[in-house]
């Protein structure tokens, strides 16, 4: 693991009026040459972050994936890096595409695209179309392509089944739903909200202003609203329900146990055993019954539902903290109150002595041997891996990854991009990442060029 170092100048530099002053042919050739060197540093940049996750590297920072790390310490957004993990994974298995990319002659829009259809029969002539054609001719070219002849649509269909999902969130001034599912299933809701839709127009007609995309949105949220509304009238049986119920965990356990000790028994009422740190995490942020049992096994006693926060210290918590607090990490939707001094050790439930964060983190310091403590003066959350690896969250407005890395070890500083191209042998000019003839675009020539080779044998036996 390395630091984030820092870097130190003898004076500010006005970067506006260095270039002010440049001759625009200087600048145009300062532009495509720096393009160029940018996609090299892009190359080698991707090709590291591969092998930083093919060593799974990001998990000694007590990260949940590569993804997460890289918003963390590099500063991209969870689809950024997503998308750039694909492709640094792909540059491994491509041989020619890598090729291409690391002399600077193809940029990283050209790469992303090509990669995502390229086979070890189709990369050669997928570079060779690249190098002639702009990035925006790249995508189309690919997305024909995968209408016609991708040979892992079947897989592609049951990618897109496995990544379904709605995603809510909150913009500075807005609430955001993104809905992602298979083209069936979107076509089926298409339908569906534009007869929705319909009907409310024949209802209430658009109001001066008012536009159709406004109104799908009101129907959208008055069709969801109800529905939650008619199936929390009642619950199972006809019993009424009140939308605070949470689930009822039923734990028998030692008395021992309660009482702080790291022994005894303890197990889902009528279930299998449950080691002492689940139950731990379990009971940081639940409603808990505990059976209470003697040496001789009898029921001494049933503990009181009371150490859950209640809802006012819930949401000065949420207001305090925001979101998970392990450094990085961001999520602010399904989170838990998590005592830092359990509650089975004396520890309060009060706001100096909860945090909140999501389940992998929640996780992570239970039964994942991690340690957390909270400075009651600053607010900051410091967390510490079993080896002894510490981060800390700094309680800062931003959270955004502000926290101390690990320990840097020796690590020596990157050496300057152009520098290191110019070792590699890399020669970088204005023209080296320009198309060579970025001409009109021939869809049927360029998707006939790339025809698979079973398709061409199944033609010829036909």
């Amino acid at each position: 693991m390395s630091a984030v170092g820092t870097v130190e100048v003898d004076a500010p530099v006005d970067a506006r009026e260095s270039v002010a002053a440049m001759a625009t042919e200087h600048l145009e050739a300062e532009i495509t040459t720096l393009a160029g060197q940018l996609a090299v540093g892009e190359c080698r940049w991707l090709l590291l972050v591969g092998e930083f996750d093919r060593r799974e590297a990001w998990r000694a920072w007590g990260c949940a994936s590569v993804v997460h790390w890289l918003g963390w310490q590099c500063g991209l957004d969870a689809r950024s890096a997503r998308e750039r993990v694909r492709v640094a994974r792909a540059l491994f298995e491509f041989v020619v595409i890598r090729d291409a990319f690391v002399s600077g002659a193809l940029s990283y829009s050209k790469v992303r695209a090509i990669t995502r259809v390229a086979t070890p029969e189709n990369e050669g002539k997928l570079v060779e179309m690249a190098r002639n054609a702009t990035a925006s001719q790249m995508e189309r070219i690919v997305a024909a392509y995968r209408r016609v002849f991708d040979r892992n649509r079947e897989d592609a269909a049951n990618r897109a089944c496995e990544r379904r999902r709605v995603v809510m969130f909150d913009d500075p001034s807005e609430f955001v739903v993104r809905l992602r599912t298979t083209h069936d299933d979107g076509a089926a809701f298409r339908g569906a909200m534009g007869e929705l839709v319909e009907r409310s127009l024949r209802t209430r007609p658009l109001a001066e202003g008012e536009t159709r995309a406004q109104r799908s949105a009101d129907v959208l949220v008055e069709v969801v609203v109800a529905a939650a509304q008619e199936a929390g009238s009642a619950g199972e049986g006809g019993r009424m329900r009140s939308p605070a119920d949470r689930h009822l965990v039923v734990v028998t356990v030692d008395a021992a146990v309660l009482s702080g000790g790291d022994q005894g028994e303890c197990g889902l009422d009528g279930g299998p055993g449950l080691a002492l740190e689940t139950v731990r995490r379990i009971a940081c942020d639940a409603e808990v019954v505990g059976l209470v049992q003697d040496a001789d096994g009898t029921v001494v006693g049933i503990g009181r539902a009371s150490r859950r926060p209640p809802r006012w210290l819930r949401r000065r918590l949420h207001a305090r903290d925001r979101g998970c607090r392990f450094p990085g990490c961001g999520e602010r939707r399904v989170v838990s109150a998590h005592h830092v001094r359990h509650w089975t050790r004396l520890g309060p439930t009060d706001l100096e002595n909860l945090v909140e964060v999501c389940r992998f983190h929640h996780r992570l310091v239970h039964e994942g041997g991690w340690t957390m403590t909270l400075d009651p003066a600053t607010g900051s959350a410091t967390f510490a891996s079993p080896d002894g690896s510490v981060v800390t969250d700094p309680a800062s407005a931003s959270r955004n990854g502000s926290a101390e890395p690990p320990d840097p070890g020796s690590a020596e500083p990157p050496e300057p991009l152009e520098a290191a191209n110019a070792r590699r042998g890399i020669m970088i000019t204005p023209d080296t990442v320009m198309p060579d003839y970025p001409g009109p675009l021939d869809l049927g020539l360029a998707i006939t060029a790339l025809i698979p080779r079973e398709w061409l044998e199944r033609y010829r036996r036909n």
